[in-house]
């Protein structure tokens, strides 16, 4: 399942959708929120811009029973990138405002290990 922040539907619509998802790729965003209603094993990539990472909604993930994957630019770090975004309201304000730079190379770097983990996950709720 993709989901954007830019989707007004019903939240209904999310009460229905993540339930019956396995693999929940998405910006961060309020609609994450919505990973309140995910089964455990699910995994979820959530993708950040440049100096805004916040380890917010893996919170809900992990409560789930699900599995956080961050999407962040391959090579790059993103706590040494938003060391100073939390303190500084500039920064913070510039950072959220920038694009997704997940490159496509970065998601397909990480989706063997999202879909690995995932198996291995219902594996050991079938023991």
């Amino acid at each position: 399942m993709f989901c954007d922040d830019t989707d007004t539907s019903h939240i209904s619509i999310y009460t229905t959708h993540f339930p019956l998802a396995s693999r929940v790729v998405s910006p961060h965003g309020g609609q994450l929120t919505n990973l309140a209603f995910i089964r455990p094993c699910t995994t979820v990539l959530e993708l950040f811009p440049i100096q805004y990472y916040l380890s917010f909604f893996q919170n809900y993930v992990l409560s789930a029973g699900g599995i956080s994957f961050e999407g962040y630019p391959l090579g790059r770090s993103p706590l040494h990138d938003t060391s100073l975004t939390p303190i500084n309201r500039t920064i913070r304000t510039s950072a959220r405002g920038k694009p997704m730079l997940a490159s496509p190379e970065s998601i397909l770097h990480a989706l063997p290990m999202l879909f690995l983990s995932c198996l291995s996950c219902q594996e050991d709720k079938l023991i």
